[in-house]
């Protein structure tokens, strides 16, 4: 299996790339990036490419991202995923054949907000913005359901995977631990699941992910 990842610099992404390419079940990962990854650049599963601008896809970087199954405030959180979404819906995942659909897995937040009307009180316009790359993702996987599907995950507050919190306060606060949220996701890809995972899905999910490996 081939995947596409971006936000690989971050956190969590950089949890989510290592899981990847320690996975047997993953023959090549490409990487997008704003910047040069500053390790694991030289692993021979994985390719970066730097691109400058996250609303075009050259027929160069297409070409590297073929048969893959598994991306301001409102620039690049809406367009950026949006237009990613929509280019694999039309160009990669029609390719793919055998049945097979491309999954493209998001990273949402716990208390986003799809109700764009919706009154909020804390981060009303974060929320809802995130709320609204959701509906858009959605609605892309809705019009292209034969070959594209969407997951998204709402993880709560994500700490290191040797935080101390015991277990029964972290799941009290809706904390997920980095390498839990990470093998959730990866399970995504590699064997699909519901639509939305709320945080709670994630640990269970993400647990016996890591239980099995």
């Amino acid at each position: 299996m081939k995947l596409i990842l971006t936000g690989t610099t971050g956190f969590v992404g950089a949890e989510v790339l290592a899981q990847c390419l320690a996975n047997s079940s993953i023959d090549s990962v490409v990487v997008l990036s704003r910047r040069p990854l500053p390790s694991s650049s030289s692993h021979p599963k994985l390719k970066v490419l730097v691109l400058d601008d996250f609303t075009n896809y050259s027929e160069a970087v297409l070409e590297e991202l073929a048969d893959t199954n598994a991306e301001e405030t409102k620039r690049v959180n809406i367009d950026y995923t949006i237009t990613g979404a929509q280019t694999f819906a039309k160009n990669l995942a029609p390719h793919l054949g055998n049945g097979r659909r491309f999954r493209f897995v998001y990273t949402s937040g716990m208390l986003t907000e799809r109700n764009q009307e919706a009154s909020l009180w804390v981060k009303g316009e974060y929320r809802k913005i995130r709320g609204e790359v959701e509906n858009q993702l959605i609605s892309c996987a809705a019009n292209h359901s034969d070959v594209f599907e969407v997951m998204i995950t709402k993880p709560g507050g994500i700490v290191g995977k040797d935080n101390w919190t015991p277990q029964l306060l972290s799941d009290t606060a809706r904390m997920i631990k980095v390498d839990v949220a990470a093998a959730s996701m990866l399970n995504l890809v590699l064997n699909g699941g519901k639509q939305t995972l709320e945080n709670q899905d994630m640990i269970e999910k993400g647990r016996a992910a890591l239980g099995a490996a």
